[in-house]
C-alpha cells in the first residue's frame, strides 16, 4: 500500500483525521482527507483515505469512498483545535492572573474568564459530537479487528480496492461470501463472519449505507 508523508509546516496538503478511530499499536488507525491547509487550516478536500500504520509524519494508505459526512468530520475535528489552544492559552493566562495581587486584576480575571469559556465549551461541544457520530464506526472496526488493510470497513473500499482483493474462495475456502457468512457463523468466528458479510452485498453491486 502506497505510503503517505504528511506535511509538517501547516502549509499544502495535510491528512485531516475524520472518523473511525481504534488503536492496536502506538497511534489510530483512521478514516481522514487530505486537505490543502494554510496555517493548519484546511482550504480545500483533495481526496479520501485509509490511514495506518503511523510512523511520525508518515502512514500507510488506502483510497476510500468520498463521503461528505467524511469530509464534514475532518474539517470540523481540524478547526475545533483553534479554541481549543486558544481557551488553553487564556486559561494559563487566568490561572497566573490568580498568582497577581495587583489593584485592578479582578476586572482582566473576568475579562480572562469570559474570553475563556466559550472557546473552551465551543471545542468540548465539538469534540463530543464527533465523539457520538464516530461510535457506531469505531464499534464496527473493533469487531474486524486488524487486518492486511489496517482497520479499513470493507463498506469504505473503492471499486479498485475490491478487485484487487482475493476472492472468496482464496479467503474463506467458499464458493461466495454468502455461503462463508453463514460458515464462520456457525463456528463463531464473528469478526471473519462480519469481514465476509461486508464484502458481500458490495461485490454484488448494492449500496451499503456507511
Amino acid at each position: 500500500m502506497p505510503t503517505y508523508v504528511e506535511s509538517g509546516y501547516g502549509f499544502g496538503e495535510a491528512i485531516c483525521k475524520a472518523r473511525g478511530f481504534v488503536r492496536w499499536g502506538r497511534e489510530d488507525d483512521c478514516d481522514s482527507v487530505v486537505c490543502v491547509t494554510m496555517l493548519f487550516i484546511p482550504i480545500c478536500p483533495q481526496k479520501t483515505i485509509h490511514t495506518y500504520n503511523w510512523n511520525g509524519l508518515a502512514c500507510d494508505s488506502i483510497p476510500i469512498r468520498w463521503s461528505l459526512m467524511l469530509v464534514f468530520c475532518a474539517m470540523l475535528r481540524r478547526l475545533l483545535y483553534g479554541p481549543l489552544m486558544l481557551g488553553v492559552a487564556v486559561l494559563l493566562l487566568f490561572g497566573i492572573s490568580l498568582l497577581d495581587r495587583r489593584e485592578g486584576i479582578e476586572q482582566m480575571r473576568a475579562v480572562l474568564a469570559l474570553v475563556m469559556s466559550p472557546l473552551l465549551a465551543i471545542s468540548a461541544l465539538g469534540f463530543w459530537f464527533l465523539s457520538h457520530v464516530d461510535q457506531r464506526c469505531r464499534n464496527i472496526r473493533r469487531v474486524l479487528g486488524p487486518h492486511n488493510l489496517g482497520s479499513s470497513d470493507p463498506a469504505t473500499w473503492t471499486a479498485e480496492t475490491l478487485k484487487a482483493t482475493p476472492p472468496s474462495r482464496e479467503l474463506f475456502g467458499t464458493a461466495s461470501y454468502a455461503e462463508a457468512v453463514c460458515l464462520l457463523l456457525e463456528a463463531q468466528e464473528f469478526a471473519r463472519a462480519m469481514l465476509a458479510g461486508s464484502r458481500w452485498p458490495l461485490k454484488a453491486g448494492k449500496r451499503v449505507r456507511t
